[in-house]
């Protein structure tokens, strides 16, 4: 649910999804594969979570920014969003 909301959202805004994923070891090939612009994450996907892929990424494809979505308090990022998230505050940040 949460990924076709997001979907939608960045759809409503203008911008293209080149990519979608369920698994955070897959996203990470996938964003290889695809070189986006922006990838968002969710903290709990199954395999591999979305923090342990973030961290991945950032070695992988470090020109890329990541938002990672989860339902609890920031610890260590830069900016972070908590589900569910607000079409307002979220269009802010990108």
């Amino acid at each position: 649910m949460m990924r076709s909301a997001l979907r939608k959202f960045l759809e409503d805004e203008q911008f293209t999804v080149c990519g979608e994923v369920e698994d955070g070891l897959i996203g990470i090939e996938k964003a290889k594969e695809l070189s986006p612009d922006l990838v968002f994450l969710d903290f709990s996907t199954p395999g591999m979570n979305g923090a342990e892929a973030a961290s991945i990424l950032k070695r992988a494809v470090p020109n890329v920014p990541i938002i990672l979505f989860t339902n609890a308090r920031p610890l260590c990022c830069k900016d972070s969003r908590r589900k569910p998230f607000c079409r307002s505050s979220s269009s802010q940040a990108l």
